[in-house]
């Protein structure tokens, strides 16, 4: 993370500097140790704001935006991290779901060590699909969506309430959590292109990878930080609506490696031999394609389809 020269692009098409105070402030934001994805500057006694993730800045005066650059240009590394950091906010809080009749959760059948999202509501099958009403948790969907798809019209949002599902998945984040020290769980968008999204919803497997085709990272379930990477593989429906998801993924400890189609599981993070056992792998790969951070997770449990989104573009 050497220092940097940050610019931006006027409507004239020519490239000012900024000042050393505000492209040491840019800086800043994009270190180890304090990763921000937004930033707001006094330019001129006007307060600017400086999105990092998608490189621009907007006078919050005049409403007026510019593309944002910076010489060196902002690594993968970089990418990611401020990526992270512009989907953190999303996550959802969990919490132990009452099993008392006509109380939040999934109802009465659920296991005593398994905690629910906080919006679950009270559910009489194994699986039902619930229309997201408006308030807080529709608004930090649709702004997810349009924060990289900012013309994409929101029909509808259903909250996926699968007991089998979650239950598989709440069992693996401890167990990466325990393995890993950390379950680097985040919310990424999934487009299921050719599979039917009811196949997703209702199956006991959920995403599953073995129906993927083999990508830049290989065979695997594949998830992006933007939504506008996941509308290229958008289910289609008759009348131009799409269907995708956002799910949480357990990321844990990606290898930041580059596109090898050959790939079948993450790369070795610690190789058996002497006082290591046990092989240990990453936990899942990451990389950048098409502007888009992406994460490929191996296995079936490490992802739940938390929301599916109705739109069109």
């Amino acid at each position: 993370y050497g220092p940097g020269v940050w610019y931006f692009k006027t409507a004239a098409g020519f490239y000012l500097g900024l000042g050393v105070s505000a492209c040491e402030t840019l800086d800043a934001a994009i270190s180890p140790s304090m990763v921000s994805n937004r930033v707001i500057i006094p330019i001129d006694h006007t307060p600017h704001e400086f999105d990092l993730f998608q490189m621009n800045m907007r006078d919050t005066g005049t409403g007026a935006s510019y593309e944002l650059w910076r010489t060196p240009p902002l690594s993968s590394r970089q990418r990611y991290d401020v990526g992270i950091a512009a989907t953190s906010n999303l996550m959802p809080a969990h919490t132990n779901a009452s099993r008392s009749a006509g109380g939040p959760g999934p109802g009465p059948w659920s296991c005593d060590d398994i905690e629910y999202p906080p919006a679950w509501q009270t559910q009489t099958k194994d699986v039902e699909l619930k229309v997201v009403g408006q308030g807080a948790e529709l608004k930090k969907v649709k702004s997810a969506v349009h924060y990289t798809l900012p013309n994409a019209t929101i029909h509808q949002v259903q909250r996926v309430q699968h007991v089998w599902q979650w239950e598989r998945y709440w069992r693996e984040r401890g167990r990466v959590q325990r393995r890993s020290g950390r379950t680097g769980e985040r919310l990424l968008f999934h487009g299921t292109r050719g599979t039917a999204v009811e196949q997703i919803c209702h199956s006991e497997e959920g995403l599953d990878m073995r129906f993927s085709a083999r990508g830049m990272w290989g065979q695997g379930n594949y998830f992006a930080v933007d939504a506008s990477y996941s509308n290229r593989y958008a289910h289609r429906l008759h009348g131009g609506d799409r269907l995708m998801f956002l799910c949480l993924v357990l990321t844990g400890h990606a290898a930041d490696v580059p596109a090898n189609d050959s790939l079948r599981r993450p790369p070795v993070r610690f190789p058996a031999g002497s006082g290591q056992p046990v092989e240990v792998l990453f936990d899942s790969v990451t990389g950048v394609t098409h502007g888009s951070i992406i994460f490929v997770t191996y296995a079936n449990d490490k992802a739940y389809p938390l929301y599916l989104i109705r739109y069109k573009v």
